[in-house]
């Protein structure tokens, strides 16, 4: 039994292993805007529904950075910066 506990815990340390260096190397070519990161009292609200529900929790700031990430996208596009350039269709 503690085998499998084992290689499930292994399973998931690698898996957010891939997330954490995916997030890595889209920073690496791209710069975070401040006003589109969550600030100290976002986080401490997402801690403390963690114990409550997690599952949801997590649901929730996925679809949270989600929403951010559209916004800043399209304050970029309206910038006329690299999301625009990124979208924009060719003929």
């Amino acid at each position: 039994m503690d085998y499998n506990i084992h290689a499930v815990l292994c399973k998931e340390r690698n898996f957010m292993d891939k997330i954490k260096r995916y997030v890595e190397n889209f920073f690496k070519e791209t710069k975070a805007d401040k006003k589109y990161q969550m600030c100290t009292n976002e986080m401490e609200a997402c801690k403390n529904a963690m114990t409550a529900d997690p599952f949801r929790t997590i649901c929730t700031l996925f679809n949270y950075g989600y929403a951010k990430g559209y916004r800043a996208a399209v304050a970029e596009m309206k910038k006329g910066g690299r999301y625009e350039r990124h979208f924009q269709q060719t003929d």
